[in-house]
């Protein structure tokens, strides 16, 4: 037996409103809540980060710090291991950091080259460490450069620091233009604090 639909195009819309509605029932029977966060919600923001080394670069950052020769001549020309080598954020530089490690302790007064103002500047100083088994170094992987390094501690340790020699003396560079913006004492520096390298970094740094 068939069934013999009058007037179909009718049929067919009355089909299609039924379906709008039953959809429209259906959506406010879930949780509207989770229909009005996926509509507005909006795209996340993804925090800018630098690159990641290669290996290839963190193979160049240990050879430019082998080249440099600065660990043997801190640690007594004691073989040394690099760890921790990541991408490390100084303006005008494609730069890394990593942290290098050897047995036996050792003292010594460097000099050291610290790094301030987001890598803008550079300190030169002798203070005196005792018992160093660590360094950590930053370095130009582009110009095959050493840019900064000083005694650190141990994961959770600080090194330990032999008595200061008030009249040591103290440099500040500009980084990249290697040009002298400040020269004295290990007591006048320490006598001007903080309140000097804010004068001396640039803005925002």
């Amino acid at each position: 037996m068939q069934l013999k639909i009058h007037r179909p195009r009718l049929l067919v819309a009355m089909l299609l409103l039924i379906g709008v509605m039953s959809t429209s029932v259906m959506l406010l029977a879930d949780d509207g809540d989770e229909v009005i966060k996926t509509r507005f919600i909006p795209f996340p923001t993804v925090a800018t980060k630098a690159p990641l080394l290669t290996e290839e670069q963190k193979q160049s950052a240990v050879s430019i710090v082998q080249e440099s020769g600065i660990v043997e001549s801190i640690n007594g020309a004691q073989d040394w291991e690099a760890s921790r080598i990541n991408r490390r954020i100084i303006e005008g530089y494609n730069a890394a950091s990593m942290t290098v490690v050897w047995k036996e302790p050792v003292d010594s007064s460097g000099p050291w080259v610290l790094l301030h103002c987001g890598g803008t500047l550079q300190l030169h100083s002798n203070r005196g460490f005792s018992g160093i088994t660590r360094l950590k170094l930053s370095v130009d992987l582009e110009n095959r450069d050493v840019l900064g390094y000083g005694v650190t501690g141990e994961p959770g340790e600080e090194a330990i620091p032999a008595p200061r020699v008030p009249d040591s003396p103290v440099k500040i560079l500009d980084t990249n233009t290697r040009e002298q913006v400040f020269i004295g004492s290990r007591g006048e520096l320490d006598s001007m604090g903080k309140a000097l390298l804010e004068k001396l970094c640039p803005t925002g740094k």
